[in-house]
Formats: C-alpha cells, structure tokens, sequence
C-alpha cells in the first residue's frame, strides 16, 4: 500500500491510520492527537518533507533518505517482533522515541549504512540496539529514561550538549556503562563506545604509568571527543563476573581508571566510586588531556618491604633460593613459585615474614624438587590485607649442569651499583645490555666474571632491565634506580 499526500487528510478524519507499508515521497504530517501505525516497513524518499507531531508506531525496517529531518514534537514508537533494521542516506530523526522489540539475541534493531538522531528522550523497553559503524545521536538538552542488560546501545553513542551524560552502552548482553562530566559548551560533542575485548595488542597494555599495576585484559571503552574543547571528568562501570572480572577480586579503592594517550596508558587514578565490589563504577580524579580509549585498571599498591637480594642457584642438595629483606612494617609471608616455561607457575613454598620490622632479614630454602632443564623461580611479596607484589624471575638451568649465578646489588640504588658473576664453566667475558620500562636500549658493555663495579649515574630514576647473554640467550634482572 502506497499513502501519499491523502493520508494528511485522513489524519483530520480519524485518530488513528493503520498502513501495512508507507511510502512516503511527497508531504506527510501526522499531527493533533493523531496515530499512525506501520505494521511493516516505512520509507521516506529524499523528496520528502515528513514531520511527526503526534504519535508514529513502526513495526518494520525504516529507510530515510529525506536531509534535514525535522525532529517534529511527536513520539516515535520501534516496536517489533523480528529484527527491524534503519536503511538510508540520511538520519533519521526523532523527538521521543521508545524501542521496544522483544526479538532473542543481540541485534534487535540495527542500523545499516544510517544513524538516528533523537531530539528529547529515548526508552529503551527491550531489545539491543546495535549501531556497527552508524552512531546513536542525542541532542543538546536530550537524554534517556531507562536502559538494561536487555535493552542498551552495542555500538556508538554520540551526546552534544552541556549536560553530564551516562551513556547507555554495554555488549549485547550486559550493560557497561560510561560517563562524562558536563562540558561547558551546548555544542560539544562526545562519542563513546564499549568493546568486550583486549586492547592489546592495538593499545599496548604493557606501556602503563607505574601506579597502574594491572590493566583488563577483556574490556575498555573508547570516549572521543569530536568537537569543542571542554576536558571532562571520566566514569567507567565494573561488573566482577565472568567474563568482565578480569582484575580479580579488587577494592574498590583500588580501581584506577586508565586513558591511552597515544603510547602510553595514563593514570586519571580514582576520584570516588558507588556501588560494591560486585559491581560499581570509578569516576577519574583527573579530567583526561586527550580522549580516545579508556580502561579499569589496578593500582600499584607499594609494600612495605625493601628487597636487597633475591638470587636461585644449583646446590648440593638442590636449587638454593634466597633473597634478603629490610622494613617489614606490614608483610604476611613470601610466596616462591616455580616454572619450567616462565608462563605457568607451582608453589614451591610459602615464609612467613620475620616481625621485626627494622632490622635485616635473610631468608633462603632448597628446593629438591627442581626439574630437568631451565627452572624459572619467582618472588611475591603479600601483605595482610592480600596485596602483593612480585620481584622478579630468576633462572637456574640444571640441564647442562651449570650453576650459572649472577647478581646485582644494591638495587635500588643511585646509579653506581655491582654485577657478581659465577660460573663454573669459566666463561670469561659477557655481554651486558640496559633497557628502560619502554623497551629502548640505553647501553650495551662487556663486563668479566667476577665483581664487577659499574657506574651509570647518568641514569634517571626509575625502574630499568638489565640483560646478561649466555651462549644464545639473555637472562633478566631489573634494578631500580633512585
């Protein structure tokens, strides 16, 4: 069926019109009080002029191709049963509008090469919005009522205006939201989308301010800024279940909120939360420079030790692990843990720490039950409230019957520190190379076996790699420069 101009006048006649299809090429106004329902589809031509200020209820797909829609006073009704999907060239514009199709699955309305602009207030009763690379418009002043796990935007949302605004996206099957603070201008805009998936390795998460421990490895949000100049304050959303509790089980005062600023993640560290350990949300304490992804991350809690020495090496009657320790003001016990491929990890054993917290403390066990080949031994540090913290791998390689040992000391340091090597192979000569956190070469220098004393006070502060090769291979140890 084809209504063109006539239906304007049949609107006059009666309260409600009913049309399985609307092809509307010329004029079309609904107004009054007014109703007008499209059981299928409605397409509305570039020629068009359509204007809603009533009530329009469309239970097809909708194809507008009209420029410069106007958003009319009216409300538009999305209501469906299979998949509806928004076809066209041009947005289509709405004042109020309320989606509710209750298809299963996670696209129950889509858009296609189109995006809907909405001039007052969204519902979303039922059903996922998924917008691919279209966009979910919300005008200056305009905003939502509700939305859901069941009802939310999979895609981009898009606000302009001065108004602090949550945005209402999420997966398709759990809401995620996002927010801003109010930018000071009506015509800022931002845009924003959730994804349920790594940034590595687009955004590399190794690159990270210190105070970010861990970042999430299964989720970050992307919140650009398209146009103005207003910084404003972040808030992400936790859910800690699975598949989204990807920090583990976290304070919620150790939820720090990260920003990508092109190569490094920046801390905007944690300006307040609501809601629990279960589920909440962590608002920046610092507005961001730069927009574009954002993500939950852990703090780096510092404990309360200092570590003077942690070095493994083959004995007589086993692998010897030892480590020495200064300020234990705060720390439970210390956790050794062994691997054969520097990737999955046993306990070897657990130590509690010594109580007397301003002295040295040596400590050191056997392990008898080592593997044949390369044995990777690791550090952890844990304090009575359960933070932890991990100094490091060392190796042992038993294969060969090499009781290869080497250490640093002492670290931290200003820059002037000493590399002790032992070797019972008697190799004489090593190469030796220095790396910042990022990766980058700082020096490379041949050193003996030995003590040897190295002086690198030029060094900033900071944490740096320091890399020994043996035959084909480099082992690691990091110092810490002050």
């Amino acid at each position: 069926m084809r209504l063109l101009t006539f239906l304007v006048s049949l609107l006059l006649l009666s309260n409600v019109v009913f049309a399985q299809n609307l092809y509307n090429n010329i004029s079309l106004n609904v107004k009054g009080t007014a109703s007008l329902f499209i059981s299928n589809s409605f397409t509305n031509e570039s020629s068009a002029t359509y204007l809603n200020d009533a009530t329009v209820t469309i239970n097809g797909d909708i194809t507008n191709k009209q420029a410069s829609m106007p958003k009319g006073t009216g409300l538009t009704r999305i209501i469906g049963t299979t998949k509806q999907t928004l076809f066209g060239t041009q947005p289509f514009v709405v004042n109020d509008i309320i989606l509710n199709n209750i298809t299963a699955g996670s696209n129950a309305f889509e858009f296609n090469n189109n995006s809907l602009t909405v001039g007052n207030s969204a519902t979303f009763t039922d059903g996922i919005v998924v917008t691919n690379a279209n966009k979910m418009s919300f005008l200056d002043g305009s905003t939502y009522i509700t939305s859901s796990d069941v009802s939310h935007v999979n895609g981009f949302v898009e606000k302009t205006g001065n108004q602090a605004f949550i945005f209402p996206v999420g997966d398709g099957s759990k809401l995620r939201l996002a927010a801003i603070s109010a930018p000071s201008a009506s015509t800022d805009v931002f845009k924003a989308k959730y994804l349920q998936t790594s940034a590595n390795p687009l955004y590399d998460l190794s690159s990270k301010d210190p105070v970010l421990d861990v970042l999430s490895t299964c989720e970050y949000w992307t919140i650009g800024r398209t146009s103005g100049t207003t910084d404003v304050d972040v808030t992400l959303s936790w859910l800690n279940s699975s598949p989204y509790d990807c920090l583990g089980s976290v304070p919620v005062t150790d939820y720090y909120i990260g920003g990508w600023n092109g190569t490094t993640w920046k801390s905007f560290a944690n300006g307040g939360t609501t809601g629990t350990a279960a589920a909440g949300t962590v608002i920046s304490k610092t507005k961001p420079p730069v927009y574009g992804p954002f993500i939950l991350a852990k703090r780096n809690i510092p404990l309360p030790i200092k570590l003077v020495m942690f070095d493994a090496a083959m004995g007589k009657e086993g692998v010897n692990v030892s480590w020495v320790t200064t300020n234990h003001s705060n720390s439970s016990y210390f956790i050794i843990e062994r691997s054969s491929d520097g990737i999955n990890w046993e306990l070897v054993r657990t130590v509690p720490s010594e109580k007397e917290s301003n002295k040295t403390h040596d400590y050191s066990i056997v392990d008898q039950d080592y593997k044949s080949g390369t044995n990777y031994y690791r550090l952890i540090e844990a304090s009575p409230t359960g933070e932890k913290a991990d100094y490091g791998v060392r190796l042992v390689d038993v294969s060969k019957g090499i009781s290869f040992d080497w250490q640093i000391f002492p670290s931290p340091n200003n820059g002037h520190f000493a590399i002790l090597i032992k070797d019972e192979n008697e190799k004489q000569t090593y190469e030796i190379v220095y790396l910042d956190v990022l990766g980058k070469e700082i020096l490379k220098q041949k050193i003996y076996s030995g003590f040897n004393t190295i002086d690198l006070d030029f060094l900033a502060s900071g944490a740096y790699v320091v890399k020994i090769k043996l035959d084909k291979e480099y082992r690691n140890k990091t110092i810490i420069v002050n």
